[in-house]
């Protein structure tokens, strides 16, 4: 008996820290988009309504996350709120809001797009696969910085430019460039196409969120952030 309560105990002693974990990564997470310039409205959008809604009863209602805009020959295509919805609303916030200069967005949006569509295909039993997933948000980073360091350009936040040339870039390059196999697609019976289906873990929704970590990685050679990030905690 004494070894039953042992290994309980134990279990969730290991719970315990990897809850305290992830929360601790979360809040960092959270404390760097804040730092590199997203708005709190943004920071809802993007870790506590997808956390939210992964750890409530929608996680287990996937017809409340999907969305239908059109039926085409036996195939209903929509969109995910989470794997689309979001981390287009977020983009096209901040472009909205001029926050970034349209010219260098579009150059750069233009470019990951072109280099995700040859990484991409469309499976008719899978739906579209994105091989070497990490290439575009990191070349999304990586170009945003290098185009940045040229005088002739207009300065901007390399952190919001590769979350949104990352996000649109794969959307674009990903989904929309290969829209066209999708509608010549005859299924023989009903089938729902979601852009952004895997939500947490679609191809959209990550991209922007590993083009931020490039970005953190390129900005770390020329200013200390994880320094500013231990400043923050501190005083907060």
């Amino acid at each position: 008996m004494l070894d039953i309560v042992f290994y309980n105990n134990l279990a969730f002693f290991e719970l315990f820290i990897l809850a305290f974990v992830i929360l601790m990564a979360i809040e960092l997470m959270a404390l760097y988009f804040y730092k590199v310039g997203f708005t709190f409205s943004e920071l809802i959008l993007l870790i506590a309504f997808p956390l939210f809604s992964y750890s409530s009863t929608l996680a287990m209602r996937p017809e409340l996350m999907n969305i239908a805009l059109m039926e085409i020959h036996n195939k209903v295509i929509g969109f995910n709120i989470i794997g689309v919805g979001i981390p287009l609303i977020v983009s096209v916030k901040i472009l909205v809001q001029k926050r970034l200069p349209l010219k260098e967005t579009a150059l750069i949006t233009g470019i990951v797009a072109i280099v995700t569509s040859f990484y991409t295909h469309f499976d008719p039993s899978v739906g579209i696969i994105v091989h070497f997933f990490a290439i575009p948000p990191m070349l999304a980073a990586a170009t945003a910085f290098v185009l940045r360091m040229d005088p002739r350009v207009h300065k901007y936040n390399t952190a919001l430019m590769t979350y949104v040339c990352g996000t649109l870039g794969v959307l674009i390059g990903a989904d929309l460039l290969h829209l066209h196999q999708i509608l010549l697609w005859m299924p023989t019976e009903p089938v729902f196409i979601s852009i952004g289906g895997a939500g947490l873990v679609d191809a959209i929704f990550l991209s922007g969120i590993i083009a931020l970590v490039f970005d953190l990685i390129f900005t770390c050679q020329v200013h200390n952030v994880f320094k500013d990030l231990v400043e923050v905690i501190k005083s907060g």
